[in-house]
């Protein structure tokens, strides 16, 4: 569906959330969404179309995602 651009996001990600604290991303704070998006090089559609795949795909917790946008 998303390509090389969907499997580039999702390793990103998963260098991202395992270096960060806790292993928990809080993308409530938005710098921290746009510096997730500037690092997966995505924009803000493609990054949240992007995490919705994942959360049907039950790679993310969707439930933390849709209420409180963390990962």
């Amino acid at each position: 569906r998303f390509g090389n651009d969907g499997y580039a996001f999702w390793f990103k990600l998963l260098e991202k959330v395992s270096s960060s604290e806790n292993h928990v991303i809080d993308c409530r704070n938005p710098i921290k969404w746009q510096l997730l998006l500037a690092k997966t090089l995505t924009n803000e559609e493609q990054g949240a179309a992007i995490m919705d795949l994942l959360c049907d795909l039950e790679a993310i917790d969707a439930q933390l995602w849709h209420e409180r946008k963390i990962i």
